[in-house]
């Protein structure tokens, strides 16, 4: 029995693309204000991801030994537990870990500004909302190629999904993918709701 397959290919083109859209519409949906905060955010991610991404692989790997200290029982469990916690491997070590800090450091500041969007939302026009988009896109351009070389670091990478079967749909680069689109839909989520917040006039 031969098992039909549908193949999707997911490239850098496909990930602007997509940047462009969903931050261009959130742009529009915020105004340009706000927009222009996260884009200013953007700047700022960039700075501490090549900056400050390999000097803090120390500190990130050290924090993650006291976590697992912690986690084991702390001063009040065994005798072991910090023995233990200091024979872990490094959190990160590999290029792709340094990689993957670099991503954190750079998504922390657009957290910051859309939290701190929420705060200061306003009213807007549609000149706003129109400049707001524009803003965006610049914004989703600059995410998409940002993250590009982590999600796909070669390049292109290809859905295969079989007719018929539900296992073994993903393999691992795939599933790398996968995680990258839930988190951004979590971050496009939350521009979302803060797009929302209902204002009060006064």
């Amino acid at each position: 029995m031969t098992v039909q397959a549908a193949r999707f290919g997911i490239n850098e083109y496909v990930l602007i693309g997509f940047g462009l859209l969903v931050f261009g519409l959130l742009g529009f949906r915020r105004g340009v204000n706000r927009e222009l905060l996260t884009f200013g955010a953007v700047l700022v991610g960039l700075a501490i991801s090549a900056l400050l991404g390999d000097v803090l692989v120390p500190a990130v790997n050290r924090l993650a030994r006291i976590v697992s200290f912690a986690l084991g029982g702390g001063l009040s469990g065994s005798g072991g537990a910090w023995l233990t916690a200091q024979q872990r491997p490094d959190l990160v070590s590999s290029p792709e870990s340094r990689k993957w800090l670099g991503l954190v450091l750079f998504g922390l500041p657009i957290l910051l500004s859309y939290w701190v969007g929420m705060r200061l939302a306003r009213p807007v026009n549609f000149g706003q909302r129109l400049l707001g988009f524009l803003v965006g896109c610049l914004t989703g351009f600059f995410v998409a190629r940002k993250v590009q070389p982590v999600l796909f670091p070669s390049g292109v990478t290809s859905l295969v999904l079989n007719t018929g079967q539900t296992g073994d749909i993903l393999q691992n680069t795939q599933v790398v993918a996968v995680a990258v689109v839930i988190s951004v839909v979590v971050l496009v989520a939350f521009g979302l709701y803060s797009a929302r917040r209902p204002v009060v006039k006064k």
